[in-house]
């Protein structure tokens, strides 16, 4: 009961008086060749400008071609791309970072403040973050499971400083390496179908392949979040040019929906670096997130708590997943390194699974629908305080308004 009251009383500490923060992170991964730099260049010179992009490096040979880094520093932020580090040793793991890290310098003139992974590794963050002072990881994908050859249940989509022993894990003291996610995710609609996101390309084929259906689709997502999450508003795009672009003929969806993202959606761009600062003069330690969400997908409602302690989510009102933090192991590839074939599909043995424990996964699939508690009370409690939450952050909204 006591982390119920301390969770309560941080509740009423989040909500201040005066217009909430809305933040949007927006980023392109570069996966084009130097050939392909104009077509690029040409997609963001038709957006409204802005120097506030997230720009990942995955094709590296792009930075050769002086002219077009220097634009791309003129119009956000460089952060290196690292795939797979948990399947190399340790002393190789190191070797593979700095010798990246050493090409962007040599690059871009600079160390990055971060990194980007599609799953992030304890290992590779902690390194980095002693030798180069990394502030953030960012690629988090939420409740991944089985996806390439990636698992990775349990995190969250939106920041929160990471735990030094597992990059899943919210920091029980004080800061740590924040944590970003990929893409925002739809908060229940993500369970139907992973696609349901808003990355371009997945919400173009969950929608059928409609374009227009997509668009409407992802401003919808992106509005209700930037609207419901507490206590400020978060939301991250970022997709493969070409890739999930160009490949796709994308390119004219993806620039409709950038346009909106940059001049309509409400909220305030900033890079991940900017985002990163922002937090960390915000909030000394983690705050507590509070989302209740209507899916434009499958028009479910779904509240979730996310605190330091715990992450819940219910759905008319039972506990659908429950996660406690403070009874987690270690990320099981910080001293080891995993082990897959690429060339066979992803199983349950067959895959990166940095995943954390559940009490409660009605959800994911994972697990069978039967209940696990380590308190048989624990269910009564955490209903009682969400629903109790709840009718105070209503009540706060009204009183300010």
């Amino acid at each position: 009961m006591s982390l119920i009251l301390l969770g309560l009383s941080a509740q009423l500490g989040t909500h201040a008086v005066g217009e909430k923060c809305k933040i949007v992170n927006l980023g392109v991964i570069l996966d084009f060749t130097p050939d392909e730099i104009y077509q690029f260049m040409e997609f963001l010179q038709r957006l409204p400008y802005t120097s506030r992009y997230n720009f990942i490096i995955y094709e590296w040979r792009l930075l050769d071609n002086k002219t077009f880094a220097d634009f791309l520093r003129s119009r956000g932020e460089l952060i290196p791309f690292f795939s797979y580090p948990q399947l190399l040793p340790v002393d190789e793991r190191m070797a593979y970072l700095d010798h990246y890290l050493h090409e962007f310098k040599r690059m871009v003139g600079v160390y990055p403040n971060g990194s980007f992974m599609f799953q992030p590794d304890t290992f590779s963050v902690q390194y980095m973050r002693g030798k180069y002072g990394l502030k953030y990881v960012a690629g988090y994908c939420f409740d991944q499971l089985l996806i390439d050859h990636m698992s990775m249940l349990g995190g969250w989509q939106a920041p929160y400083y990471s735990n030094e022993s597992n990059v899943l894990l919210p920091s029980q003291i004080g800061r740590g390496v924040v944590v970003f996610p990929h893409v925002t995710w739809d908060w229940i609609g993500r369970y139907k179908d992973h696609h349901y996101n808003l990355h371009p390309q997945n919400a173009y084929l969950a929608l059928g392949r409609d374009k227009q259906k997509a668009l409407i689709y992802m401003e919808r997502l992106a509005s209700e979040t930037l609207a419901s999450l507490e206590p400020f508003g978060y939301i991250a795009v970022t997709f493969e040019f070409k890739h999930l672009g160009m490949n796709y003929g994308l390119l004219d969806m993806a620039q409709k929906y950038f346009h909106w993202l940059i001049s309509e959606s409400g909220g305030t761009l900033m890079t991940f670096s900017e985002t990163a600062d922002w937090f960390m003069k915000a909030y000394p330690s983690n705050p507590e997130y509070l989302i209740t969400f209507t899916s434009p997908s499958t028009s479910q409602t779904i509240t979730w708590l996310f605190n330091k302690h715990v992450r819940i989510a219910i759905v008319d009102g039972r506990v659908v997943s429950l996660i406690d933090y403070t009874k987690q192991q270690p990320d099981p590839f910080l001293r080891a390194a995993a082990s897959l074939d690429p060339l066979k599909p992803p199983t349950r043995k067959n895959v990166i699974d940095t995943s954390l424990k559940s009490d409660i996964d009605l959800l994911s699939g994972k697990q069978p629908p039967f209940l696990h508690f380590y308190n048989p009370y624990l269910p009564l409690f955490l209903l009682f305080y969400i629903v109790i939450l709840t009718s105070l952050h209503l009540f706060q909204l009204g009183y300010h308004e």
